[in-house]
């Protein structure tokens, strides 16, 4: 199948990915976001943001355990968490980590997950 292109005079549309530059890895950088950022809670998740001194793409990572369910259900919320800071990803400053922490409950739909995303981080 052949790649699909902007209309001719039209910029390329920017690709929403969650790539690896994108992506909380660090133990150190985690601990240093959950020790130092600040706490913001909603329910079923809760994020602690560390504002870091560069402008380079925001970094997230998503916790969850195994109170949570088994694994194909903390799994399940785990993408769908992912997949929701994914697609309003425009929405939040550069230069933060988050790590979210979620909380047990059953899992919610992806427009679900965006709101309380929208609710937990914005302002920021």
């Amino acid at each position: 199948m052949p790649a699909m292109s902007a209309k001719p005079g039209r910029p390329e549309p920017r690709r929403l990915t969650l790539g690896p530059a994108q992506r909380l890895r660090s133990k150190k950088d985690i601990q240093r976001a959950f020790d130092q950022g600040i706490r913001r809670h909603h329910k079923p998740l809760s994020a602690c943001i560390f504002r870091r001194s560069d402008q380079e793409a925001t970094r997230i990572v998503v916790s969850i355990g195994r109170r949570c369910g088994n694994a194909v259900m903390r799994n399940r919320i785990r993408r769908r968490v992912r997949e929701a800071y994914r697609v309003g990803q425009r929405e939040f400053p550069d230069g933060l980590d988050i790590l979210i922490m979620v909380k047990p409950h059953q899992p919610l739909s992806t427009a679900d997950y965006r709101q309380v995303l929208q609710a937990l981080l914005g302002g920021l």
